[in-house]
């Protein structure tokens, strides 16, 4: 189901795909042309990849299947203090169909093994923080955009 990569570039056009899948629907409502969308959509996955590289060093790219083909990516940051998952983003045809269930639960499985916590980061009005919390993360803090999630073996939801 997953495939940690080791070179970003090999699959670098993949996750752009996948990135720019994700946003689309939001840009097109901005009533730009299809080439204005294009670019903005790489620039904003390539300033994103930067940024994610220079905050989490350690980051590993992970090819998600299902069905036997490329479905998403997942970024994940390892170090002493836990689990960072930095982004999940499937593509649309493979939401809501469990994949993102079967992903989680099997970090949470890597995890419980290294006994180490796993992190994130949601807006707190995209739909993928009702699935944080079925699968027990809980919110540890917050701001005006952002619910900032942690899952530790053991912990329930009330």
């Amino acid at each position: 189901m997953l495939k940690k990569l080791i070179s970003m570039k090999e699959y670098e056009s993949f996750m752009l795909n996948v990135y720019a899948q994700s946003r689309r629907k939001e840009v097109e409502m901005w009533g730009w042309t299809d080439s204005e969308i294009k670019e903005f959509l790489t620039m904003l996955f390539q300033i994103m990849m930067r940024s994610y590289k220079l905050q989490y060093p350690d980051l590993e790219n992970r090819i998600i299947y299902g069905d036997q083909e490329p479905a998403g990516y997942m970024q994940l940051s390892k170090n002493d203090h836990g689990f960072t998952l930095v982004s999940i983003i499937l593509l649309p045809h493979f939401q809501g169909k469990g994949l993102g269930t079967k992903v989680i639960r099997q970090l949470q499985v890597e995890a419980r093994k290294h006994q180490c916590p796993i992190r994130l980061s949601v807006q707190a009005d995209n739909p993928a923080q009702r699935l944080y919390s079925r699968l027990d993360f809980q919110v540890v803090d917050q701001n005006s955009i952002y619910l900032y999630m942690e899952w530790r073996d053991g912990e329930r939801r009330n």
